[in-house]
């Protein structure tokens, strides 16, 4: 396993060697430790190498378990709590999950010593072996490691594991090096760099499709660039990008470079959508559910196929944390009702008005106490409560065959435009989403609009701005409209939403503590 000199070695008390390489990066001997996923009885050594290199940062790019095979022994405390191997002890100090990854911190110190470091594991939850993930969600994670694990000639290497060390590893370790190299080259050796990583460790970028995947990372990632602003910045730094309206501004080039990663990706397929039993349900034949995100209903009527137009989206916190769909026609209520039922929804946002409108099909009852039949389903109106001018949260009982459920209905009814026509409110209802994330259990928000995109996807790009500036405290409109793209190509389509969006933020922004406070 070990090439040229490049193995570490733990040189305190019993020397061993870990199945662990120093990799260069672009122009540093000692930027990285590539590693095999820590063991059992290696989990002390692990540590231990830790110690002795000064390392502050881990990225782990494997499950401890995937399928039913075990990968990597899970070589760290919950918080709060505590691990004592041989040599090393490890407290958990906090935890942190986002959709496709978790932020662990930890307090390590040796069982012999009192001095303590404060080491952080980013752990990307995407990615199985001899696989390639999703190029959008892992480019985000790539950039959040690069943003807080700084590297600089004198920073000590960042640790990057998967289960043997090479693959996923080496493909995380070559995408930080190209950029680093396209940046100051404005030119790039993707055959060179995997070369040379391969002699700093075997097998590193181990198959076809880790290289291909390479490529496609590189190209997003420095087309993209650094699209972040600190939440502390905005005041100097927004009022220059939004309100310029020049083709050279900020949010214009942005939304170009949106426009062409849309445009030359993979064109998504719409078999099922296109189906000639399933054609009459779309009400928009440009907004159909591709294939790849396509939600199935699970919860049977005779008569009734799997089809309806919706799809799973990542929210910032939870992958499949959302489910964008259409306003039902009268044909496909009781598929709508179907769709709560199955993925056992508790919260619908709906967007627009349908009261006294053409072909509008309202899915829930209009005054209290009273009910609608769909199917088998039996929906009653509960409650009714103002939350402002545009915005109405309406509490209905859903029930079937003798089981019912509650489910929260929050209806902003104004947006009568490309934008909403009452953005205080819009706020207020993203700060509703992202604040009762826990209360939710886990379970998706069905974000419904007259298309499933149209609105829906204004809605769930500024879900993701406002849960990131809650977070991070930064904003990124860029990458929350970005993920969007890869799932509904169809949404944000037009520069002024994507104008809107920094505008939003930064309403939000100057109201952070009232909405904070409530």
């Amino acid at each position: 396993m070990w090439l040229g000199g490049t193995g570490v070695c733990v040189l305190q008390q019993r020397p061993i060697c870990l199945s662990a390489s120093l990799a260069q990066g672009y122009k540093s001997e000692k930027a990285y430790i590539a590693a095999q996923g820590p063991k059992v009885n290696t989990q002390d050594d692990f540590w231990r190498m830790v110690w002795q290199e000064g390392v502050a940062h881990i990225v782990m790019l494997t499950n401890v378990k995937e399928g039913n095979k075990p990968k990597c022994y899970e070589y760290w405390p919950a918080q709060g709590d505590k691990l004592t191997t041989e040599h090393m002890e490890v407290t958990g100090v906090e935890e942190e999950t986002r959709a496709h990854f978790v932020i662990r911190t930890f307090d390590l110190k040796q069982t012999e010593g009192s001095e303590k470091r404060r080491v952080k594991q980013y752990h990307y939850q995407s990615w199985m072996d001899h696989e390639v993930p999703a190029t959008t969600p892992l480019v985000n994670f790539w950039r959040y490691v690069r943003s807080r694990a700084l590297r600089t000639a004198q920073a000590p290497p960042l640790v990057v594991h998967c289960s043997a060390g090479v693959g996923r590893t080496g493909t995380f370790i070559a995408l930080d090096i190209i950029y680093d190299q396209a940046q100051q080259e404005a030119e790039v050796n993707m055959y060179n760099t995997v070369d040379r990583l391969r002699d700093d460790r075997c097998h590193m970028v181990q198959n076809k499709n880790q290289y291909a995947f390479l490529h496609e990372a590189v190209v997003e990632a420095y087309m993209s660039g650094d699209s972040r602003i600190q939440m502390s910045d905005m005041d100097t730094v927004l009022p220059h990008a939004v309100t310029h309206h020049t083709p050279s501004d900020r949010v214009d080039r942005e939304f170009e470079t949106l426009c062409k990663l849309r445009d030359n990706s993979t064109t998504p397929t719409y078999t099922t959508a296109s189906l000639e039993e399933n054609r009459a349900k779309n009400r928009n034949p440009k907004a159909l559910p591709n294939d790849k995100h396509l939600v199935y209903l699970t919860q049977h009527v005779k008569g009734r196929n799997q089809y309806i137009n919706a799809v799973y989206m990542s929210t910032f916190l939870q992958q499949r944390g959302s489910i964008m769909t259409q306003l039902p026609l009268q044909d496909t209520l009781v598929d709508f009702w179907r769709l709560v039922d199955g993925c056992d929804v508790n919260t619908i946002v709906s967007i627009g008005d349908v009261e006294g409108k053409k072909n509008m099909c309202r899915y829930w009852p209009k005054d209290a106490g009273s009910s609608m039949t769909t199917g088998a389903y039996t929906i009653t109106l509960k409650s009714v409560i103002s939350k402002g001018d545009s915005l109405n949260g309406y509490t209905v009982n859903v029930k079937k065959d003798g089981t019912s459920r509650e489910v929260r209905v929050l209806h902003y009814k104004d947006w009568t435009g490309q934008v909403a026509d009452n953005m205080a409110d819009l706020v207020h209802l993203l700060t509703t989403l992202h604040s009762s994330h826990q209360d939710r259990g886990g379970k998706p928000v069905i974000v419904q609009c007259i298309d499933g995109a149209s609105q829906s996807g204004v809605v769930c790009a500024l879900w993701d701005v406002i849960s990131r500036m809650t977070c991070d405290a930064e904003l990124d409109v860029y990458m929350a409209v970005r993920q969007l793209h890869t799932v509904r190509p169809e949404a944000l389509t037009s520069v002024e939403q994507y104008r809107y969006c920094y505008e939003v933020a930064q309403h939000f922004k100057n109201s952070y503590n009232v909405y904070a406070n409530t």
